[in-house]
């Protein structure tokens, strides 16, 4: 209850609130606060759900939508329609739940994209509340690794801490997700403050952050966030700066790169199990390409029942995972479904190939505006491009799990960017 009436105090907080401290307590609440704090049980609003909706009627009450022009309005407006149409085809949802199911995706989703281009004119991404949160989480992150616990999930999720987060992250192998819901998506999330880090080097508090969240990164034990930075770093080098200077920044980079490879042991340890899951390599803990293989026949054979529309929203979490019967039945076909750690697989389920296509069309759209506005907007250009990039591999690698609000919050911001520079230019030009 003490959790719920926090989330509660925030989002009046983030309503209440306009421009830069609005952004303030939205970002600090949702680092703050982990998403599986319920506040609502049917329809299910947790903490960052209530954030956002709260951030929408602040934003909707200051009529922020007037007067700006959202520059993919027609591929995101083709997106809800065909959204819809799938939900409306899941004949075993009832009729609210299959407006609602597709609504909460968007709410969770690509509407932060609109939310963020309309709600966050001048806004800084390293305000001063939102620097010192980064802190408390990154340095509460290591606190968890050292003593293998983490006292907050435990106080807020007592139920399944111990049946579940304490064997999964403080097992065999230690996965820190400090004030996160689940340590792989904190992985990504780290990523994506580390890469908007890049451009505020300039002192040392800013330069220890950037150093906090990387080590961050190396001990969530996920090697597929460590990837995505590795992708996000280089996609924002190669973006924001010209061609002379990216490869004479890399001269300076890889020899320091290789001697951290060659004398700091743990690096070293996640740098060669990362090799190895590319390679294929089964002896790895976690995902290989073997498993892939037979995660994707497993995937395929039930995506050949409704390839169309797919068997509606939520199918894979509240149908085919709890049916225990189903699930047996399949293993004894000889499919091995394991965890649907693809984002692929869960849109070839319960989308079909309709949502395949929605997907890229949005996704294709999302990286051609970036590209488009390389030449005349590099640094806003970059951080879009270097942040979509490693949100796609790390959704297509593991799932999209708990990471897409801050995805579409900063790229919707850095549009917002861009539409602001643009209008200045055109002035400018009169």
């Amino acid at each position: 209850m003490l959790f719920i009436l926090i989330s509660i105090f925030c989002g009046i907080m983030i309503l209440i609130h306009s421009g830069q401290n609005r952004f303030n307590w939205f970002v600090c609440s949702m680092l703050l606060l982990a998403s599986n704090i319920t506040i609502i049980d049917s329809p299910q609003i947790q903490s960052h759900r209530f954030f956002i909706l709260c951030f929408w009627l602040s934003a909707i009450y200051h009529q922020e939508y007037k007067s700006t022009r959202f520059p993919i309005l027609l591929p995101l407006v083709v997106y809800i329609v065909g959204l819809f149409c799938i939900g409306w085809h899941d004949k075993d949802l009832t009729v609210f739940y299959r407006v609602w199911k597709p609504l909460a995706f968007l709410l969770d989703s690509y509407f932060i994209l609109l939310l963020a281009f309309w709600g966050t004119k001048n806004v800084k991404t390293n305000s001063r509340p939102i620097v010192y949160v980064l802190f408390v989480t990154t340095i509460y992150g290591i606190f968890t690794y050292i003593i293998k616990a983490n006292p907050v999930y435990a106080v807020t999720n007592p139920e399944s801490y111990f049946s579940y987060f304490q064997k999964y992250c403080f097992g065999d192998r230690i996965r820190i997700s400090s004030t996160w819901s689940h340590p792989i998506a904190y992985g990504l999330i780290c990523s994506i403050f580390a890469t908007l880090q890049l451009s505020h080097l300039k002192t040392m508090r800013e330069k220890a952050l950037l150093s906090l969240l990387v080590i961050n990164i190396l001990i969530c034990g996920s090697r597929t966030a460590l990837a995505s930075l590795i992708m996000m770093l280089s996609c924002y080098v190669l973006f924001r700066y010209k061609l002379r200077k990216t490869f004479t920044l890399a001269l300076r980079i890889i020899p320091l790169a290789v001697a951290i490879y060659l004398f700091v042991p743990s690096i070293q340890s996640k740098v060669d199990q990362l090799v190895d899951t590319v390679m294929g390599v089964s002896s790895v803990e976690g995902s290989s390409l073997d498993m892939r293989q037979m995660q994707t026949a497993a995937v395929l054979m039930i995506y050949s029942s409704s390839p169309v529309w797919g068997h509606g929203p939520d199918y894979v979490q509240e149908q085919l995972r709890p049916d225990k019967k189903l699930m047996n039945l399949y293993t004894t076909q000889g499919y091995t479904l394991f965890g649907f750690e693809s984002y692929a697989y869960i849109i070839l389920i319960e989308r079909g190939m309709v949502g395949v296509v929605l997907e890229l069309l949005l996704m294709l759209t999302i990286i051609v505006y970036g590209v488009r506005n390389k030449k005349l907007y590099p640094a806003e250009s970059a951080n879009i491009l270097s942040i979509m990039s490693g949100f796609m591999f790390f959704a297509l690698s593991t799932g999209a799990l708990d990471t897409w609000k801050f995805t579409m919050l900063f790229i919707g911001l850095f549009m917002r960017r861009i539409y602001e520079r643009e209008i200045s230019d055109h002035h400018s030009c009169l």
